[in-house]
């Protein structure tokens, strides 16, 4: 009997995205691993139909070099590219997409702007491997990375490690899956929306970063001058080093000057504030 089978390739994508919703699969347990309640109810959201995310520039990249890794990963590996959504036997809704499988070993590749050491590659990759090493049945993942700048390879073949099971995490992460599978469904007139807040909070604390690393790479190329101003072809950079403003310490008078700081206060026009906070999962 397989420890394992085949339910639909990601080509056929309205029935692959029908069984996803069916279980959860690596990418859906590692999210759920280091999440808090607002992945939770973002996953959630996203079994009961309601896609948040799409895809960006980067997923469009990672699908484009993808199967051109997976030909170097099968050449040197002997592990086949993979496309098909498969479940495991004893436990139908624990699911997986990986990207290569062979008679002992899976695959898992990502494009990354990071060239990550081997020994320090994302808890949430390792996490996405032992799933489906679990589900799979086998005994370790190729899992290969290729790094890119401007989404141009910076490496002339995708780095590899290989990652062996651990019996330990693979317990860890099932008891994850069965918290979820388990929680009663608390249905509110929010949840939609907190769950689509989270995910997109996500989606913008990630650009924000991206776009701080690329402005801390322009300030280093600036370096010592005092100003600056560069027009290209694609955009203008100014740069000026603008001096110091004096300030008015308003605590500090408002305590030695209490009578003469009231006599000063106007009353504020109303404003409106909106607090939206996902809760943390214990």
């Amino acid at each position: 009997m397989s420890f394992f089978e085949f339910v639909c390739p990601f080509s056929d994508r309205d029935a692959w995205l029908a069984a996803r919703r069916k279980g959860l699969t690596a990418t859906d347990v590692a999210r759920l691993a280091s999440g808090g309640a607002g992945v939770w109810a973002a996953v959630r959201a996203e079994k009961a139909g309601q896609e948040t995310f799409t895809g960006n520039v980067y997923t469009a990249h990672g699908q484009a070099r993808e199967p051109i890794i997976a030909k170097h990963v099968e050449a040197v590996w002997n592990v086949p590219p993979n496309d098909q959504l498969v479940r495991m036997v004893e436990r139908p809704e624990f699911l997986a997409t990986p990207d290569g499988i062979g008679d002992r070993a899976i695959a898992e590749i990502k494009t990354t702007k990071t060239d990550w050491p081997a020994e320090d590659i994302p808890r949430k990759y390792i996490d996405q491997v032992q799933w489906q090493l679990m589900v799979t049945g086998k005994d370790q993942c190729v899992f290969a990375w290729e790094p890119h700048e401007n989404f141009i390879p910076t490496v002339m073949e995708p780095r590899v490690v290989l990652i062996g099971r651990d019996g330990t995490r693979m317990a860890e992460l099932v008891e994850v899956a069965e918290r979820f599978l388990a929680q009663e469904s608390e249905t509110s007139e929010w949840d939609d929306l907190i769950a689509e807040y989270a995910t997109k909070k996500d989606i913008a604390d990630t650009a924000t970063a991206d776009l701080d690393e690329v402005k801390a790479r322009i300030r280093g190329r600036i370096g010592d001058r005092d100003e600056l101003k560069a027009a290209t072809a694609f955009g203008l950079i100014t740069f000026t080093k603008v001096k110091g403003r004096d300030t008015f310490n308003t605590s500090a008078f408002k305590k030695d000057h209490p009578d003469t700081y009231q006599e000063y206060v106007r009353p504020g026009k109303p404003s409106e504030r909106l607090s939206i906070t996902p809760k943390e999962v214990a």
